[in-house]
Formats: structure tokens, sequence, C-alpha cells
């Protein structure tokens, strides 16, 4: 059975998932790479478009001011961490996306568990840069 979709502007967004993420997005941008560059240059100057929440997690939908560099290639999908929750039977994960050479989301997601609305993110570990290849 699908679940509904709950969408928050960021000012109504969970605070507990607003700090988790950001917490996690510098981290999947860390490295080298000139791409992890502009992605990190287009995090600092992002906005949250919205939060959407289906049960088990939440997307974190970003937008990126037209003027910031793109990335090449254009389209990425990578990274992740090991998110211990209170009260969740095995840890959560995430995965990051770049749409046409910008930051598009973060989808942090339980394996198992239902992701309560109040979930105490207990640690972040083995984050897993988003990985653009050679430099």
């Amino acid at each position: 059975m699908q679940r509904p979709l709950v969408t928050y502007t960021s000012d109504e967004a969970p605070r507990e998932v607003l700090e988790l993420a950001g917490l996690l997005v510098p981290r999947l941008l860390a490295g080298d790479h000139p791409q992890l560059k502009t992605l990190r240059a287009q995090y600092e100057r992002a906005s949250i478009a919205s939060v959407e929440y289906d049960g088990v997690g939440f997307f974190v939908n970003y937008t990126v001011r037209d003027e910031m560099p793109k990335t090449v290639p254009a389209n990425l999908t990578g990274g992740d961490a090991r998110i211990t929750v209170a009260g969740m039977g095995a840890p959560a994960g995430c995965v990051l996306f770049v749409r046409d050479g910008r930051l598009e989301m973060l989808d942090i997601y339980s394996f198992v568990d239902a992701w309560p609305l109040d979930a105490e993110v207990v640690a972040v570990d083995d984050i897993i840069p988003l990985s653009v290849g050679e430099a």
C-alpha cells in the first residue's frame, strides 16, 4: 500500500529533518573534485523548496539559483550514510540527486521502519560522498 505524501514548506518542515539535511549535504559533497566544488557553491546559495514525507523518509527538494554554474555530468545520483534513529530497528540511509547540473534533492529513508516525525537522530556514520568520477 502506498503511503500518502505530505508536503511541507521549508518553514513547516520538521526541525529534525532540516537539521539532518544540513548535516548530511555538506558531508555528501566533500572532496576535491571540481564538480563537488561547484555543487558546494550551489548548496551554499540554495534554498529548500519543499520537504516531502512519505512515512518511511523524507525528500528534501532544493532550488538552485539560475546564475550558478552547472555540473558536468549533468545527472548524478549517489552518496550515502548510516543514520541511526532512536527506536528504529535498523539504520537509515540517504542518497543525493543532481539533475540538469543542479543540486535537486536529498532522499533520507528508512529501510524497515516508519520514520517518526519527531525522530531523534542518534548518530550519522560511514558517510560516503557523492562520486563524480576522476578529477
